[in-house]
């Protein structure tokens, strides 16, 4: 079993709980997650290998790259110079950055650029990755190159481009590149282990990175090299894929602010912290007026790029697309293959979870969930993703009909993208239809040293709702005990009323006031 290490607040052992299930449940190789309230931590634990094939272990600063919650940072650079007057997001690009203008950009607004409509996704032009890692020669190409569609008519998500288009807009207006703004204005006064461009000297300490089986070569091969989509996730030049390649020392070393952040789970708890309140006496980072901004709906539906509904704040991902469990007024951003950050300004919290094991689950990674889950659990306050009302349902998905044949392309791209992204996707289960999660509780089922955790599904039959759930065994996620079907009911709301809760009691699973499983039949199926 593994060893978990740190300190919760007693409040909240629910989330080492489900910390802990990550490793017995869900093949945690490498992780560390943090939680801030009210400026303080009441979460900080880490556990399992910083480096699988040397079995050098997780320790309390180790760091990992997590990928494009590194846009968050980036974004929360841009509203730095918002608030001193420096940057105005109604401001044409090219006002700061001349050479940007080619090319029918000159009206494009810094606006547009943070929340994905400028455009610009798939970067033209034929780049070496040294030409890539140098900066300059990239920023020069966006900068040539025509828009992929009419800016400002549509939003696709901006890989890598984001960053550099974003990047450069600092560099510009401050003389810094963008991780040298970070490591003085955000990461030195906030004490964050943090780099957009990982110092040599800090790589010792960088934990190493698995990568998924595959990485986006069936994306390749679903859409063909030419799609938007391709482009944009495995350009420049298609020089890019999710393999060990992000572990090599000049990657981390360069500055890709879209892509390639290092960082611990406690400097982005920290971080997010200080957009929604105090820390340690001092002064939030972002102002209420600016975050309020920052985090407003300004691009949603139909994706370009990611080819399904996608909500955009001005450079922060919004719920649902932030993740299942998050607060409706939550902001942020995860990265692939698992990593999340952000902040919930209403319950005054910070989040962080970092991990070394790259997965994706077409229902929601399981890990990150069960982690914002617990935390929202331990304040007292389950979340219903799809709207204000606090409700005990964590909603995963939200699609009703069966599957056409253009339903089921529709999940094999989600599920491609999602890999690349790490954000919650609707699934195609073996029943040929989408199901989606009504409540779940993860690793709180804790018989010995065994850990078990429970989820309750919706899966459309006609007009009703079949409502059902299974058990998950502690050996990975495929391994579950079907309950079978617990009843019929018309609607989400009847669900949530009847079986929306999950008790896990020494005698067994509760799920609401009308199934019980007995602890003995679960610890039978082991």
């Amino acid at each position: 079993m593994t060893s978990i290490h740190g300190h919760v607040d007693g409040r909240f052992e629910a989330v080492r709980d489900a910390f802990t299930a990550n490793f017995a449940m869900h093949g945690d190789v490498g992780a560390a997650c943090c939680v801030y309230v009210d400026g303080h931590p009441v979460v900080d634990v880490w556990g399992g290998l910083a480096d699988a094939a040397t079995r050098r272990p997780w320790e309390q600063d180790t760091v990992q790259l997590v990928f494009s919650a590194s846009k968050g940072v980036t974004a929360i650079c841009a509203h730095l110079l918002v608030q001193r007057g420096l940057l105005d997001l109604d401001a044409p690009v090219a006002a700061y950055w001349p050479e940007f203008a080619a090319a029918r950009k000159t009206d494009i607004p810094v606006r547009w650029v943070l929340s994905h409509r400028a455009g610009l996704a798939a970067i033209d032009g034929a780049l070496t990755l040294k030409e890539v890692l140098a900066w300059d020669p990239v920023v020069a190409a966006i900068a040539a190159q025509a828009p992929n569609w009419e800016p400002g008519t549509a939003h696709g998500y901006h890989v890598r481009s984001f960053g550099w288009i974003v990047g450069e807009l600092v560099r510009r207006i401050t003389g810094l590149s963008p991780g040298a703004f970070v490591a003085r204005e955000i990461a030195g006064p906030l004490h964050l282990d943090f780099w957009i461009g990982l110092p040599r000297r800090e790589l010792a300490r960088c934990a190493i990175l698995i990568p998924p089986e595959g990485g986006t070569a069936s994306l390749v091969d679903l859409l063909g090299a030419e799609s938007l989509t391709a482009r944009a996730m495995r350009g420049p030049s298609d020089l890019f894929d999710y393999t060990d390649m992000w572990n090599r020392p000049e990657i981390l070393a360069a500055e890709m602010p879209s892509s390639n952040g290092v960082g611990n789970a406690r400097a982005l708890a920290r971080l997010y912290a200080a957009l929604v309140g105090e820390i340690d006496g001092a002064a939030r980072l972002l102002s209420a007026g600016i975050v309020a901004a920052a985090s407003a709906v300004q691009a949603e539906g139909p994706d370009q790029v990611l080819l399904l509904p996608s909500c955009y704040g001005l450079g922060f991902i919004l719920p649902p697309m932030l993740g299942p469990g998050c607060g409706p007024r939550s902001f942020g951003h995860p990265g692939a293959g698992g990593s999340l950050a952000f902040a919930d300004p209403e319950a005054r919290l910070g989040f962080g979870y970092v991990t070394t094991r790259m997965r994706f689950d077409p229902s929601g990674d399981p890990r990150s969930a069960g982690l914002v889950e617990a935390v929202y659990r331990s304040l007292g306050r389950v979340v219903d993703a799809r709207g204000p009302r606090f409700t005990r349902a964590v909603l995963l998905a939200s699609v009703r009909d069966r599957m056409s044949w253009k339903g089921l392309v529709a999940v094999l791209i989600a599920a491609l993208v999602g890999l690349a992204l790490g954000w919650a996707v609707a699934s195609s289960r073996a029943q040929g239809h989408v199901e989606r999660i009504v409540a779940m509780r993860w690793g709180d089922g804790k018989y010995g040293e065994a850990f078990y955790g429970a989820e309750v599904f919706l899966v459309p039959v006609g007009d009703e709702l079949s409502v059902r759930a299974r058990v998950h065994l502690g050996r990975g996620n495929d391994y579950y005990h079907d309950c079978g079907e617990l009843g019929r009911v018309a609607d989400d709301a009847e669900a949530v009323r009847r079986w929306g809760t999950i008790d896990w009691q020494p005698d067994g699973l509760h799920i609401g006031a009308d199934y019980f499983l007995p602890r003995a039949r679960i610890e039978a199926h082991r």
